[in-house]
């Protein structure tokens, strides 16, 4: 396999993202006042690897459709990738339960959650009218965002046997929200693919324009937000370093639609997901500064 094929795989399988966001998990630890440990970030990295890993099986006849490249990963490696699922679960699980109770059932609903997204589920049906939570407008965006913001934010927080705090919170919206953005504009690669087997997403419904307009106004939010928590002592100091994502995002979101001066491939793929290293090491660096 040369170069070219091993990055096309781990784009394939959201390694990138996935690995960011633990970091950002196991960084988020230094707002906890704890120092991180490599056990945390296992238990988030192999969680969000076995949830991805799932969803890529259950997703496979709409992706080949929608994202053909990606589909063609998965065919005839099912077996291997449904053996991956059930023991990265089992290695996550068992590092949290050695850790405290808590982690562990909050790990558990964290992955219910992730079964309702993937699979179809006839009791969800009955409750509410659709089969999956990906199945109706913002359901994907609202799940992808609660599922990283509870492994980044919350499970660091119980790991640590440590209380829900405002501060603690303003995190969990923070990641939330940077979720909410982040996959919407990753459905954009996929509107005519997603027209084609009816599945809702946000620009398919309301537009490209006035989606990314909306998140400008939600981005500034987000930096207000982080701005006014540090202000008013709800977050240490070094916090306003979380802001160079905002800047970040506010260059990527101005690029979305421009295609002659970055490939979008590059931009959704490492521009895009790459925010969350940089929201991870942003972290450590004001951390280090302020002397935590």
């Amino acid at each position: 396999m040369n170069i070219a094929s091993l990055i096309n795989l781990l784009v394939s399988y959201s390694f990138w993202c996935i690995f960011g966001i633990s970091l950002v998990g196991y960084s988020f630890s230094l707002f906890m006042g704890a120092p991180s440990k490599i056990e945390l970030f296992l238990i988030i990295f192999l969680m969000l690897q076995a949830l991805y890993a799932l969803n890529r099986l259950t997703d496979k006849e709409e992706d080949k459709i929608t994202n053909p490249g990606r589909a063609s990963f998965i065919v005839g490696k099912e077996k291997h990738i449904l053996a991956f699922v059930g023991v990265s679960f089992l290695v996550s699980l068992s590092l949290a339960v050695m850790q405290n109770l808590l982690v562990f059932l909050f790990l558990i609903i964290i992955l219910l959650i992730g079964f309702f997204y993937s699979f179809k589920s006839f009791l969800l049906k009955r409750l509410f009218g659709f089969y999956r939570f990906k199945d109706v407008l913002f359901g994907k965006n609202v799940v992808i965002g609660l599922t990283w913001s509870f492994l980044a934010v919350f499970v660091p927080m119980f790991y640590y046997s440590r209380t829900l705090t405002l501060g603690v919170a303003v995190l969990g919206i923070f990641i939330f929200l940077r979720g909410v953005i982040n996959t919407a504009l990753f459905d954009l690669r996929d509107v005519s693919g997603d027209k084609k087997v009816g599945v809702k997403t946000i620009p398919v419904v309301f537009g490209s324009k006035p989606m990314i307009m909306t998140f400008y106004a939600l981005n500034f939010f987000i930096g207000v937000l982080i701005f006014l928590s540090v202000f008013y002592s709800i977050l240490p100091f070094f916090a306003h370093f979380l802001n160079i994502s905002t800047i970040w995002s506010f260059s990527y979101l101005y690029l979305i639609d421009k295609p002659k001066i970055i490939n979008q491939k590059l931009l959704l793929e490492f521009v895009i997901d790459g925010e969350y290293f940089l929201i991870a090491i942003s972290v450590i660096f004001g951390a280090f500064l302020a002397g935590v």
